[in-house]
């Protein structure tokens, strides 16, 4: 990040993504982030102007930045070789939600119930983009499941071809699950909470996928845009910032999303509690 762009001197802190290819260092220096290179000049990023951190394994920190940012709330994300990613950061007290989901494991029935709950939110989700996307046209079925990720997936390369179709799937997966992960932490349910709810990771894993289905709207919309633009020649190779810069562009959409999946979730919760005798 440049930390000299104009979109980072206003009164709204922005995420700062640091994915370098070589290592670096992440150091704190009074009230700023200060990003260290090998060869190049440090860079100071003020912590009032950061809302959440994402790094990769090539950032090294001290335990002060870790310290400073959790001070402050900014949550840091680390991701990691294979695609997976550790969110560390404070829960805040709002724990409506999260009561309710560990009331749902004194049910006998609990993973059952939950498990048809997310087959339905799925099948609400797939029969959205067979409708924005104009998958199933005249015919009546619709495609869901393999099918319709298979049609995804089928589609975005045949636009972009299959390296800027793994791109752009990677970064907007990662959105997906960065914004699941925050609207858990915003429900109470970050790291700290993972004793009161023993299946917590794999919540999170459910609703980033869910979340990632959904944006494939936005994710094909920007692919097909790219085609349109390199016509009659084939796309170029995608840069990850410019993918970066797209997902950023679609946070507050997916930040939206993810409320109404939670919204939807405490809805249900509360009408199973009522079911109960």
């Amino acid at each position: 990040m440049n930390s000299r762009d104009h979109r980072y001197h206003n009164n709204h802190p922005r995420p700062v993504w640091l994915c370098p290819q070589q290592e670096c260092r992440l150091a704190l220096e009074e009230r700023a982030l200060l990003i260290e290179r090998a060869g190049k000049p440090s860079r100071p990023i003020p912590l009032s102007r950061i809302s959440r951190l994402y790094l990769n394994e090539k950032v090294w920190l001290h335990s002060s930045v870790l310290l400073a940012c959790a001070s402050r709330g900014i949550v840091v994300q680390v991701q990691q070789a294979g695609h997976s990613a550790l969110m560390l950061g404070q829960a805040s007290g709002r724990t409506g939600l999260r009561q309710r989901l560990a009331d749902l494991q004194e049910r006998p029935d609990w993973q059952q119930r939950l498990n048809d709950w997310f087959r339905y939110q799925r099948r609400r989700v797939e029969s959205t983009l067979n409708y924005r996307l104009a998958i199933a046209g005249s015919q009546q079925a619709y495609l869901h499941g393999a099918a319709l990720r298979q049609w995804l997936n089928r589609t975005a390369r045949w636009l972009v071809g299959e390296e800027n179709h793994l791109l752009s799937k990677r970064v907007f997966h990662q959105l997906a699950q960065s914004v699941a992960m925050q609207a858990l932490q915003q429900h109470g349910l970050g790291p700290a909470q993972e004793q009161l709810f023993t299946y917590r990771a794999e919540l999170h894993r459910r609703c980033g996928a869910m979340l990632a289905l959904r944006l494939e709207t936005a994710r094909l919309g920007w692919l097909k845009a790219c085609a349109l633009e390199a016509r009659p020649k084939p796309v170029a190779p995608l840069e990850e910032q410019a993918a970066i810069r797209q997902v950023e562009n679609h946070r507050a959409q997916a930040e939206r999303l993810a409320q109404d999946l939670f919204n939807r979730m405490h809805r249900w919760l509360v009408e199973l509690q009522q079911e109960l005798p």
